[in-house]
Parts: C-alpha cells; structure tokens; sequence
C-alpha cells in the first residue's frame, strides 16, 4: 500500500484543523498534502436565473476569505503543501473528484458530529465520501488524538482483508502503538454456542461454561493461524475475539485499549454500486470518539 498523497478537506472548525494537523504529522508525516476547502453555494431564489452565472463567482469574498485561512493553515503544518484549493459545488463530491485528479492515496476530512440520536447517514460530505470514495477516508474523532498510540482494526471475515490490515499496521508503526485485530461473535452465534454447551453438559453449569469457553478459544486459534501470513509486525499484534454486536464490542475494546484510531472495511452494495453504510460502519463513525479509517473492497 501507499501513502504518498493526503488530500485533508478543511471547513476551518476548530475538529476539522485539528484532524488535519494529526494526520499530517503523526499519522503520515512524509505524505504530500493537498488542503481543499469546499464552498458550498447558498441556495437561490427561483425567480432568479443563474444558469448563466458560474458557480465559482457566486461566492466571490467567501472565496478570498477561504484561500487566505488555507494559506495561514498551511504555514502552521511548518512543511510544504503540495496544493492548496478551493471548489464551489457539493463537499463530498468535490473532494472526491480532488481526490481523483491528483492520485490521492487517503482522504481526511473531521468529524461528522457531536454523535447524538443514529441515523442511517452521516453528515452530507462524510457520508458521501464514506460510501463512494475510490481510496480509504478517515474521519476525524471528537477527542485529542494526539495522546493515544495504539490501532483497532475490526474484522469480520476469513481470510483476513489484506489492505485493511496493511493500512491498519502502517497507522500502528506510524503511531507508534500496538496493533489489535479484533473479531466479534454476534450474539446469534454464541447463542448457538451455548446451547450446545447447555445440551452437551446436561445441567452442569460448571461443564456448561468450560466448553462455551472451549469454543471461543477455538474460535480465537482460528483467526491467530489465519494472521500468520499477514501482512503486520507480529510482534506488535494482539488479537482478541468478543461476544456481542461488533459495533458495540469494538467501541468497547477501543476505549479500553485507548485507541487513536479505528480501522474498519466497506462492503460493496448489492450490484456493485455504492449503497447505504454497513449496520456496523455506520454505528462505528456516529459513536466512536477517535478516528476511523474506512477502506473501500478491492
């Protein structure tokens, strides 16, 4: 995997700078960057005709105003930005297309919210990102990143995902943390589990716990042979397997490891096209605290 090129869109919140500042120099300290801040125009009354006027010129001193704050930013980062750019037209979209016209290998932009009640979409601009962008995006977290190190990256499937688990090994040696592969077993299946177990022991609870135990180990043995030929520093790489809903178990296992960043995949919806985030990615991003890094299927 590469991570040559960093396009962070900036709506100059305090999160959104912040974000960008991390990214450019922890999480990819010898990446280009690309700064992109989008104006999205007001809309126009209907009596007015503008197909004549160009979206660029409906926003001309918020233009200015956007380039000068962009140009401040940059000079803080204390390193050189490749591209600085301001687009008229819709965040997601826009970017994206940025994105695309210069080879970017990562799309950063904050976060999308103070969380609350859960929806089926994020904001406008992650949600569209999230779901549609050709390379990973990471979404800023609504604490400090700076004072955690370590890496969760969730899995679900067998064999392991390997460009997930490349940028999540990448994120950890950048940081400086560990790594932790994370699996959950949906409640559903341990369910299953442990009506086994119930059959198996005949009213022993003891024998009735020791082979539910039994199972997730098993379960656990599985996905340790599976990362033997991943792509990550062993060394510093843990995997745990949890019971519950995998959003639920690895915002718990996140907080507990501190983590600075979440790792997770995108599926593709059905027929290939772009579609409503996955249950778990969309619970992951309204309610994580730290970062998440979604990386689109191959």
């Amino acid at each position: 995997m590469r991570l040559d090129m960093v396009v962070l869109g900036i709506d100059f919140s305090q999160a959104s700078v912040a974000t960008a500042r991390w990214v450019a120099t922890a999480l990819a300290p010898r990446a280009e960057l690309v700064l992109v801040h989008v104006i999205e125009p007001s809309p126009q009354p209907a009596f007015l005709v503008t197909d004549t006027l160009a979206a660029e010129a409906l926003e001309p001193a918020t233009r200015v105003d956007a380039e000068s704050e962009l140009e401040e930013f940059a000079r803080t980062l204390g390193r050189a930005v490749t591209r600085r750019e301001v687009r008229v037209g819709r965040a997601g979209a826009a970017i994206a297309q940025l994105a695309t016209d210069c080879g970017a290998d990562l799309i950063v932009v904050g976060p999308h919210g103070a969380g609350g009640r859960e929806s089926f979409w994020l904001g406008t601009t992650a949600d569209t990102l999230v779901r549609t962008a050709d390379v990973p995006v990471l979404v800023g977290g609504r604490a400090s990143e700076s004072e955690h190190t370590n890496v969760i990256a969730g899995v679900d499937s067998l064999p392991m995902p390997v460009p997930l688990l490349s940028w999540a090994s990448q994120a950890a040696r950048a940081l400086r943390g560990r790594l932790t592969i994370f699996h959950a077993i949906e409640p559903a299946a341990y369910s299953h589990m442990a009506s086994l177990a119930a059959a198996h022991a005949h009213g022993d609870v003891e024998a009735e716990r020791r082979e539910v135990e039994d199972a997730r180990r098993q379960e656990t043995a599985i996905w340790l042979r599976d990362l033997a030929g991943a792509p990550v520093d062993h060394a510093e790489t843990d995997v745990v397997v949890d019971v519950g809903p995998a959003a639920e178990a690895l915002l718990r296992q996140a907080e507990m490891k501190n983590a600075a960043l979440i790792v997770l995949g995108r599926h593709v919806g059905r027929s290939g096209l772009p579609s409503r985030l996955g249950r778990t990615v969309r619970h992951v991003l309204h309610d994580a605290r730290c970062p998440v890094l979604v990386i689109p299927p191959p």
